[in-house]
């Protein structure tokens, strides 16, 4: 009995696992670090695309912002020119009245109208000269204008003339130094629906520029139907805790939708996004699948798990590094693999690195020119300004707004004009030195940082930058003619800031505009 005991105990047979067993156990030895992998990988992808589209649509819901900005600037500017005309400081309205018509054309404007410092309407180009005219007692941008004396601009509001929903862009005209009347454009929704159209959005998205209060002004769908209106009420209750923010929330038929919105500092309007949720968080089903489809695979892989085992565990290995590379941002580099699933994974590595090198560049350069953007802008100044800081060197900025543009763009079309902004960017990509760095800030404005260089040798350079930009373009079979009005800021001496730098730069190249155009200036 001891005997047999004792073979039964020795038996081969009895210890360790069955093949089955075993083959299992690999199995599970490949499929758990595989599968963490891939969930890992895919979901890092999927997360890191949502975070990125967010950022790019709050991006673009700035970039819309500032070309609102820009286009009440210009108009403001157009109607500070008009306020200085001589007729109007002679006292001859009957010519003041004709100007202000003409302007008014140009500027497609509803109406501009002159007001007293007590509200009266002094002339008004909807009315005919010498009409009576109406008294406006109630109105927060008059008053704002008469009572600090700077621009401003409106938010909707029934006019009394026009009898319709404007809003008013307005300026002072001063006479030794009072502010004796306030000059104003009457719009209605045109110049803005304009500037989106601009924009060349997505037809998925519902773009919406709102005033202060939330009224709808403009918007890229059913503007007929919501001008004036108020906008959603999730998003109408944030704008009065936030100036930036993105959210969920449904519309009022009950559609799920991403919203992003960002309010300008300079007019406090509001420019916001709605798009559908789906194009934010993608397709999850998708998501699922390709987990799904990658489990499936690996459980495949266990019936030949006895032939294919090692190959397996080394593939596995083989993705390590590349998984780690795509972290770190450095090149990712796929070898040969054993089985379809794990090359399909290292083309999704591949994919997603050349998606990260994409949109790292579409973050930081133009679309249409190629130049570096306002993002990249900021962060090669602002290390150029912190070397300033450190060594005691200068350097001057130069901001660039062309004259003409819209005349050329308006009369030959956007493809026309894209041909020109491309040409002026080119202009100025040779006319830079090496060291010097130059952007395209959006519509047709431009940067350039003169590296170790101060205001003297930037106006020198300026100048003759004004005359290389002033030279006919020949754009296929049309020959196009414009200037440019630049502004030149200097560090330490303008400021010893980026923002400050750039501030006082556009306020010399707007003082370039109202002194004719086709001029420099440099900030005092």
């Amino acid at each position: 009995m001891d005997s047999t005991t004792s073979e039964q105990g020795n038996d081969p047979g009895m210890n360790g696992l069955g093949i089955r067993a075993s083959l299992a156990a690999l199995a599970i030895g490949c499929i758990f670090p595989i599968v963490s992998i891939s969930a890992f990988l895919i979901y890092h992808i999927y997360e890191h695309q949502q975070a990125q589209l967010i950022v790019d649509t709050l991006n673009r819901v700035k970039a819309i912002n500032s070309a609102v900005d820009r286009e009440i600037g210009a108009t403001q500017a157009t109607l500070q020119s008009l306020g200085n005309a001589s007729s109007l400081a002679k006292g001859d309205l009957r010519s003041f009245h004709e100007q202000a018509i003409e302007t008014a054309k140009n500027l497609h404007v509803t109406s501009i109208v002159l007001f007293d410092t007590n509200g009266q309407i002094v002339d008004s180009t909807l009315n005919s000269y010498g009409e009576s005219l109406p008294k406006m007692n109630k109105m927060p941008l008059l008053q704002h204008v008469i009572q600090t004396g700077t621009p401003g601009v409106s938010d909707l509001f029934m006019g009394l003339i026009s009898g319709r929903l404007v809003y008013t862009i307005g300026v002072p005209i001063k006479r030794d130094n009072q502010t004796v009347y306030s000059l104003n454009a009457m719009i209605r929704n045109d110049q803005l629906f304009n500037v989106l159209n601009e924009q060349r959005l997505p037809k998925s998205w519902n773009v919406i520029i709102t005033d202060s209060s939330g009224s709808i002004v403009a918007k890229t769908h059913d503007l007929e139907l919501s001008f004036g209106k108020k906008v959603m009420p999730a998003l109408l209750q944030r704008l009065s805790t936030t100036n930036e923010e993105a959210f969920e929330t449904t519309t009022p038929e009950g559609a799920p939708v991403f919203v992003i919105y960002s309010r300008s500092p300079v007019t406090n309007w509001v420019v916001s996004v709605s798009m559908p949720q789906d194009e934010v968080k993608g397709d999850r089903r998708t998501l699922a699948l390709m987990i799904f489809a990658s489990t499936i695979a690996l459980l495949a892989g266990l019936i030949l798990a006895w032939l294919i085992g090692g190959r397996i565990a080394k593939s596995i290995t083989a993705l390590i590094s590349p998984a780690k590379a795509l972290g770190s941002r450095k090149a990712v580099r796929i070898p040969a693999l054993h089985f379809k699933e794990a090359n399909a994974l290292g083309q999704a590595l591949l994919d997603a690195e050349t998606t990260l090198q994409r949109t790292q560049y579409e973050a930081h350069h133009d679309a249409l020119t190629g130049m570096a953007n306002r993002a990249m802008f900021d962060i090669v100044v602002d290390q150029q300004i912190l070397l300033c800081q450190r060594n005691g060197s200068s350097l001057a900025i130069m901001y660039i707004d062309l004259d003409g543009f819209k005349a050329v763009n308006d009369t030959y079309g956007h493809s026309v004009g894209d041909l020109l902004l491309k040409e002026v960017a080119q202009r100025i990509t040779r006319a830079i030195r090496h060291s010097d760095f130059a952007a395209r800030f959006g519509g047709d404005e431009f940067a350039i940082a003169l590296i170790d260089s101060d205001v003297v040798a930037a106006k020198i350079f300026a100048e003759n930058l004004l005359n290389i930009l002033s030279e006919s373009y020949r754009l296929g079979q049309i020959d196009a003619n414009v200037s440019a009005s630049i502004g030149v800021a200097g560090y330490p001496d303008s400021g010893a800031d980026l923002a400050t730098l750039l501030e006082s730069a556009d306020s010399a190249m707007y003082k370039a505009k109202i002194s004719g155009k086709q001029c420099v200036c440099v900030a005092a």
